[in-house]
């Protein structure tokens, strides 16, 4: 597939404002080989920090665009290395500014493959996860990794110190996962809430129909007939709840400084653009 024109396709054929890219992620395309119009053309997008290409059945570094400002590659879920060489010194001349790069189940498989790394000065992060060469290089690869990248700060998503580390792309997932969870959170606070006020109601209903009751009583008292033991229950009961109750807070509820309930407080969740 023609990289030039699946990307002015999506913009209805017509030319692209290319210093506008600053992320270019062309990530699930059947792309394979790049050819040589198609590196000229991505060669366009001088302003490019981040180029993506996981999953395009990309075999080869061969042809990949030289991008001054890249600071992010990806290469993913491809066939690099499997049918002919990797080309990964390829990478230290095309990409100088380079702080991450991603090649996580690929064909690489020997060491010196990759030992042209060691020329990005400024790597800070490499994956090499389900790749052939971590299986050859056995139990001796993160430890030949670190001594052939000393600055690398972040290997197959572990730092130094053997701990996980989450990546920026992976915690604005989760950061949208909470959001979507607070926005249910608040639908169900405000079904809550409205049971609650029709709760309040039919205890309105039912407090009325006891003062009426309490009024029927009182007059009964006056006319000197004594009353039973559970009609003089009830009524002590229903005095007792309304001082736990008064105003439709619960004694347990916490108040915030316009004194409503603050367990019921709406979360507002903007959406995401």
């Amino acid at each position: 597939m023609s990289i030039k024109k699946a990307i002015l396709d999506k913009n209805d054929g017509n030319d692209v404002e290319k210093s506008e890219y600053v992320n270019l992620i062309l990530d699930d395309m059947s792309i394979g080989d790049i050819n040589e119009e198609d590196k000229q053309f991505l060669e366009g997008f001088k302003e490019t920090q981040f180029l993506s290409l996981n999953s395009t059945q990309l075999k080869s570094l061969q042809n990949l665009p030289k991008l001054i400002k890249l600071e992010r590659l990806e290469l993913s879920d491809n066939k690099i290395g499997a049918y002919s060489d990797s080309m990964l010194r390829l990478v230290p001349e095309l990409y100088e500014n380079l702080r991450v790069l991603k090649l996580s189940n690929n064909q690489i498989k020997t060491f010196e493959e990759i030992t042209d790394l060691s020329k990005c000065e400024k790597l800070e992060s490499l994956d090499l996860s389900n790749n052939p060469i971590v299986v050859e290089l056995g139990e001796e690869y993160t430890k030949k990794i670190r001594e052939l990248l000393p600055k690398l700060e972040i290997l197959d998503g572990f730092n130094k110190e053997g701990l996980e580390v989450v990546s920026e792309d992976e915690s604005d997932e989760d950061d949208e996962d909470e959001e979507g969870e607070e926005g249910e959170d608040d639908e169900e606070g405000d079904d809550e809430e409205e049971e609650g006020e029709d709760g309040e109601e039919g205890d309105d209903d039912g407090e009325e129909g006891e003062e009426e009751m309490d009024e029927e009583e009182e007059g009964e008292e006056q006319e000197g007939i004594p009353l039973e033991g559970d009609q003089q229950m009830v009524g002590k009961k229903r005095k007792a709840s309304e001082k736990v109750s008064a105003g439709g807070i619960t004694a347990d509820s916490e108040l915030d400084g316009s004194g409503k309930d603050a367990t019921k407080k709406r979360v507002n969740v903007e959406p995401t653009p």
